[in-house]
């Protein structure tokens, strides 16, 4: 973060003092967003398949509790933990927490895809299968 802040100083003659560039302990700030972004990382790449659905599903929330803490505003990020967490619990028969984590990918994912793209739909569908096979 020094690289930003000195940049910042430079061209606009200010020091950011929001919440992420405050965080006090910066060594273990910016491991845990290196870990965040490897985990999705591997998500986006196809690369978590022979992580046991479990393990995934714990990797999925403590990622999503570091962006929380962190305050990483990264819509990618999140989208892609949900939609790991969507397909975890979708194999693990949990269809009401997947339906969620499908909701919240939809959410994620509408600043990156127009209203009806194909993902769009793709995901708006999802939502309402994985409903209504909670339901059941």
């Amino acid at each position: 973060r020094a690289e930003p802040q000195a940049a910042l100083r430079r061209t606009y003659g200010f020091t950011c003092d929001c919440k992420a560039c405050c965080i006090p302990d910066i060594a273990t700030s910016d491991a845990n967003r290196e870990q965040v972004k490897n985990l999705c990382l591997k998500i986006a790449t196809r690369k978590c398949h022979n992580i046991p659905p479990e393990t995934l599903i714990e990797q999925c929330l403590e990622g999503l509790r570091i962006m929380r803490a962190e305050y990483m505003l990264m819509p990618i990020y999140e989208m892609y933990l949900h939609e790991a967490l969507q397909v975890m619990y979708e194999r693990t028969g949990r269809s009401s927490k997947a339906a969620k984590s499908a909701e919240a990918t939809l959410v994620c994912s509408r600043p990156y895809f127009e209203d009806g793209a194909p993902r769009i739909r793709m995901l708006e569908q999802a939502v309402r299968d994985l409903k209504s096979r909670a339901a059941q």
